[in-house]
C-alpha cells in the first residue's frame, strides 16, 4: 500500500504487528491525557503549500548537544521497539544515522546498547562505546561519559555530581547491615509452595495468555517455567541443602516446589 500519511502507517502496523504490541505503542498511560493532547496540539499546526519557491539556499541543519544534525529533531526513546520488528532499535538507529538526526535508546529496549553501537558508526554512539570498559563506582563520575561531558557545562556537571554523591551517601548510611540467611521460612504462603514468587511469574504469563489469547504469552510461560525449574531453583535449593541439611530435606518432603509437584 502507498504511505501518504501517518494514518496509513498506523493501518499497516495493525496488520503486521501482534495486537498487544500495537496497543502498547498506540496508547498512553492511565487516562491518556498527554497522548490525546499531543494529537490535538499537532492537529492545530497547518502546513501551507507553496509552489515555485527557491529552496536551494534553505536548510534545517543545525547542532544539537554539539553534534551536527540535518534538522532539529530526534527520535525519542520507545520501549519494546524490537517487538514491533526484529532488531527494531538497530534499524531505527541506522535510519536516524542515515538521515542525520539523533536516536535515543530506551531503557525498555529489546536490543542492547552494545548491539546498537556495533551496527552504527556515528560519533555519538562511539562516545557511549568508549565508556563501556569504565569501572562502575559509587561516585557520581560513573554518569559522566565523554558524550555527556560534551552535552553539559562543567559547572552543571559538578553540581549534579555533588547532588548525587550527597543523596547516595545519605541513603547508604540508612541501609541496614547485610546478614546471611539463618532460617527457613515455612509459614504463610511458604507452607504451600517453596517458590511462590516464581510461581506467580509463571501464572502471570499464563494468565496473560488466557486474557489476550496470544500464543507468545503461552510460550513465555512454558519457557519461564522450564528455565526457573531446571536452572534457577536448582542452584538455590542446592545452596539451601548445603546450608540447612536435614531441616531443608524435611521441608522439601512436606512442601511441594510448585504447590502440586
Amino acid at each position: 500500500m502507498d504511505i501518504l500519511e501517518i494514518k496509513d502507517l498506523e493501518t499497516l502496523a495493525q496488520k503486521r504487528v501482534p495486537k498487544m504490541f500495537f496497543d502498547y505503542v498506540n496508547s498512553g498511560s492511565w487516562t491518556e491525557t498527554t497522548y490525546n493532547e499531543n494529537i490535538s496540539d499537532f492537529q492545530k499546526i497547518k502546513l501551507r503549500q507553496r509552489v515555485a519557491i527557491d529552496m536551494s539556499n534553505r536548510t534545517l541543519a543545525t547542532k544539537m548537544v554539539n553534534q551536527s544534525v540535518s534538522m532539529p529533531v530526534a527520535i525519542a526513546p520507545t520501549g519494546l521497539t524490537g517487538m514491533q520488528r526484529a532488531d527494531g532499535e538497530i534499524l531505527a538507529a541506522q535510519a536516524a544515522e542515515e538521515f542525520g538526526i539523533p536516536f535515543t535508546l530506551s531503557t525498555m529496549s529489546v536490543c542492547s546498547i552494545e548491539a546498537v553501537a556495533e551496527k552504527t558508526k556515528k560519533e555519538v554512539i562511539k562516545a557511549v562505546e568508549e565508556t563501556k570498559a569504565a569501572p562502575i563506582t559509587t561516585s557520581g563520575d560513573r554518569f559522566y561519559s565523554p558524550l555527556v561531558r560534551s552535552m553539559a557545562k562543567a559547572e552543571e556537571i559538578e553540581m549534579a555530581k555533588n547532588q548525587y554523591n550527597h543523596a547516595f551517601n545519605a541513603h547508604e548510611e540508612k541501609l541496614p547491615p547485610q546478614t546471611e540467611t539463618n532460617r527457613i521460612i515455612k509459614t504463610g504462603i511458604y507452607a504451600y509452595s517453596r517458590n511462590p514468587i516464581y510461581l506467580c511469574f509463571v501464572l502471570f504469563h499464563f494468565g496473560m495468555f488466557l486474557t489476550f489469547e496470544n500464543i507468545i504469552y503461552f510460550i513465555c510461560s512454558i519457557g519461564l517455567f522450564f528455565w526457573l525449574n531446571n536452572f534457577v531453583i536448582y542452584e538455590e535449593e542446592k545452596y539451601l541443602k548445603d546450608k540447612f541439611g536435614d531441616e531443608f530435606e524435611r521441608y522439601c518432603n512436606s512442601v511441594k516446589r510448585w504447590i502440586f509437584f
